[in-house]
């Protein structure tokens, strides 16, 4: 499995990653903690902004 400390840290990239994405669909638990850990350690191209953002979302959407 890769974590965040394999992957470089480069904050200009804008590819998506996508051991992250299959992650996120395979072990979600799993995905919320690689992703805490890349926001942590500010590893930006390590995120998987697509999920993210559609989780922050619905967690909006759940308190409102």
């Amino acid at each position: 499995m890769v974590t965040t400390t394999d992957r470089l840290n480069s904050p200009g990239s804008s590819q998506p990653d996508p051991a992250s994405s299959r992650l996120y669909d395979d072990d979600f638990y799993r995905w919320t903690q690689v992703m805490a850990e890349a926001l942590r350690s500010r590893n930006w191209s390590a995120l998987d902004i697509e999920n993210l953002v559609e989780e922050v979302e619905s967690l909006g959407r759940q308190q409102r």
